[in-house]
């Protein structure tokens, strides 16, 4: 390759490493700043929830998960840009990968608050929970695959930037696209017998019909995402899954929060919506806070949801 030829190249990977280095920042920046407006619904909604609490433990992994994920990647990002030319791209193939896995892991994390609610919805029913599970193992199986492929067929340039890619890719997309289909599915036949039961107002069921049609939204945006990585390649290839975790994480948390939130009123049982003893917790006072206090409500558990007999 000619002298002409090799600046040409070497100032479209300067130019493609700047945009990923701006692009790890802004991506920092709003998870680092997402982190910061929930850290109030944090402290009252999330870490008086029992230890063992699902709920607990999912908002816990999609906030701090994300946030080291996404320091890591600025790090990384910088050190290999630091580095260039980059010949030996195994370090690259190896790190994109963690990408892509830690993704999956907001995307599998997601699913797992959604199935979750539904599990809680159809009052632990033996096969809703085998269903759950048995989608929740065949999307794993799915990307196992997926990342098996990645690391036999990736190439990269000496910016450790993604040159081309194979068509499985998209795989990661759809399996989640998949799986929230169903999770919907699920929702919207439970509303369908709370209008049947007279008990569709009740806050919990609003707030898992809203926010199962955000998160399909969510993951509809990375299929379209996963579909623009294949065309456009290299910055964006390496931009995608950074995105997605910020998205993920902020989406997560809010899915957690929202229904701890969510109110049963006494108009609601009156419908016929109704929560036993074991399905409901009373909130602790806080400190300095009356008991009698009216913002003092009711909060969903996340054990077991039904329908008063």
């Amino acid at each position: 390759m000619s002298t002409p030829d090799l600046l040409a190249v070497a100032l479209a990977d300067a130019r493609q490493m700047a945009i990923v280095k701006i692009a790890c920042s802004a991506c920092l920046t709003f998870t680092l700043y997402d982190s910061v407006l929930t850290f109030g619904d944090e402290v009252r909604w999330i870490h008086t929830l029992p230890k063992l609490s699902s709920n607990r433990w999912l908002y816990i992994f999609s906030k701090y998960f994300a946030i080291i994920t996404q320091i890591a990647n600025f790090l990384a990002t910088c050190h290999f840009h630091s580095k260039y030319p980059i010949t030996d791209d195994t370090i690259c193939r190896k790190w994109f990968l963690i990408r892509v896995l830690a993704a999956h892991f907001m995307l599998m994390s997601i699913e797992s608050i959604l199935m979750v609610r539904v599990y809680a919805l159809y009052l632990h029913s033996r096969r809703i929970g085998l269903l759950l599970v048995v989608i929740f193992l065949c999307e794993a199986s799915i990307m196992a695959g997926v990342v098996r492929t990645l690391y036999e067929s990736l190439q990269f340039s000496h910016a450790c930037l993604i040159t081309d890619a194979p068509r499985s890719v998209t795989y990661f997309g759809s399996g989640g696209m998949l799986t929230q289909v169903i999770i919907m599915v699920l929702t919207f036949f439970q509303h369908t017998s709370a209008v049947r039961d007279r008990w569709r107002r009740a806050p919990i069921m609003s707030v898992m019909i809203r926010d199962g049609v955000i998160a399909f939204v969510v993951v509809s945006t990375i299929l379209v995402v996963t579909v623009i990585y294949r065309v456009f390649r290299r910055e964006v290839a390496s931009t995608v899954f950074s995105g997605f975790i910020s998205i993920a994480s902020s989406a997560g948390c809010r899915l957690i929060i929202n229904v701890q939130t969510a109110t049963v009123t006494p108009d609601d049982v009156d419908t016929g919506f109704g929560l036993s003893s074991a399905m409901l917790e009373l909130d602790a006072p806080e400190a300095g806070k009356p008991e009698d206090d009216p913002s003092s409500n009711h909060r969903l558990s996340d054990t077991t949801i039904g329908t008063a007999q």
